[in-house]
C-alpha cells in the first residue's frame, strides 16, 4: 500500500476480504496535509490507484447544514441579487451582428443589380441574322 508514492505501514489501514475494501485509521489521515493525495494498491496482479481529498474542519464559522446559516439576520447572498457582474462563461462569439447584417444587405444590392443589368441587356439588344 502506498500513499502519495511512499509505502504505508500496515497499521494505519485494515483491509477487508472481498472485492478487497481499504480503510484508512483516522489516526493516520490526521497526519497529512490538507488537499489532494494519491492510494495505491499494490498486488500481484499490478497497481490500482485512487485519488481523494483531506480538508480541514473550518473554526466553526461555517454551518454544518447549509439550511441553518451561522447568522439566521444577514443572509449570504440573497436570491436574486446582482451585483453587475454575470457567470456566463465566454462563448467565443465576439462578432458584430449589425456589421454582418450590413455586408449581407450590400451582397444582396448588388446581386440585385446585376441581375437587372441582365435584363437591361437582353431587352435591348440589337439581334443580327
Amino acid at each position: 500500500m502506498k500513499i502519495d508514492g511512499s509505502v504505508l505501514s500496515s497499521d494505519h489501514y485494515t483491509v477487508s476480504e472481498g472485492s478487497t475494501i481499504v480503510t484508512l485509521k483516522a489516526s493516520y489521515l490526521k497526519t497529512l496535509d490538507a488537499g489532494n493525495h494519491v492510494l495505491t494498491v499494490v498486488s500481484s496482479n499490478g497497481e490500482a490507484k485512487t485519488s481523494f481529498t483531506i480538508t480541514r474542519k473550518d473554526n466553526g464559522n461555517n454551518p454544518t447544514d447549509p439550511t441553518k446559516p451561522a447568522d439566521p439576520t444577514k443572509p449570504a447572498d440573497p436570491a436574486g441579487s446582482n451585483t453587475g457582474k454575470t457567470d456566463s462563461p465566454a462563448t467565443g462569439d465576439t462578432n458584430l451582428l449589425w456589421l454582418w447584417s450590413l455586408l449581407s444587405a450590400c451582397s444582396f444590392l448588388v446581386a440585385y443589380a446585376v441581375i437587372l443589368s441582365k435584363k437591361a441587356r437582353k431587352a435591348f439588344s440589337v439581334h443580327r441574322f
